[in-house]
């Protein structure tokens, strides 16, 4: 009885330990398929979007497009506020009014003038950028050449923008065209009268040679 004890013993701390170590083995491999995925997730976003989050810059925008929201609270974005050692300033935004979606920065401005908005060499209603660029200039390349690829003007709310801009277009097409229609027209009409000058001319020659003949 004695002799067994120990084995009983034995035998049900192995029966206990057994589930633990398989529990702590589970749990192990899908931490370990969250930090992949994660990686996975994460190699996937393009490196101009990375430096856009890394920076700060949903403090001020957001963009849709990209599944991208503005931070709303003075706590979020202090907790996800860059330092300046390691990461640039907030992207360019027009210094007027409430700073909008970036979904369709492309489709105002290409990646030279961004570039330079950044920089703080040029204005944007009659005012620079807010924030002094501190990154590297292959990160200030990277990033503007990102903005300057964004061009979802529905995801930025300027559908209804797009829309006058696209009738106004097919305003000055039909005027165009008008235009064009009624230059030939003139053409046309300067070429008859220019066909009655000629006969007129000729009649007026005919009816000299007539009287001199006479």
């Amino acid at each position: 009885m004695n002799q067994r004890f120990p084995l009983l013993l034995a035998t049900a701390a192995v029966a206990l330990l057994v589930p633990i170590a398989v529990t702590v083995a589970q749990e192990a491999a899908k931490t370990e398929v969250k930090a992949e995925a994660k990686t996975e997730a994460e190699a996937k976003i393009p490196e101009g979007q990375k430096i856009f989050l890394d920076s700060g810059c949903t403090s001020c925008h957001s963009m849709k497009g990209q599944g991208i929201e503005k931070k709303k609270s003075a706590t979020a974005t202090a907790a996800t506020e860059p330092t300046a050692s390691t990461t640039p300033a907030t992207p360019a935004a027009p210094a007027a009014g409430k700073p909008p979606d970036l979904s369709a920065a492309g489709l105002e401005h290409d990646k030279a003038w961004i570039t330079k908005f950044l920089l703080k060499t040029e204005t944007l209603h009659d005012k620079k950028h807010m924030k002094t660029w501190k990154g590297t200039d292959e990160q200030l390349a990277t990033l503007t050449a990102w903005l300057a690829d964004q061009k979802n003007a529905e995801a930025a709310g300027l559908k209804a923008s797009s829309d006058k801009a696209v009738k106004k277009a097919e305003e000055a097409t039909q005027e165009a065209k008008e235009a064009k229609d009624e230059a030939k027209e003139a053409k046309q009409d300067a070429e008859k009268a220019a066909d009655k000058a000629d006969e007129a001319k000729k009649e007026a020659e005919k009816a000299k040679d007539q009287s001199q003949g006479k």
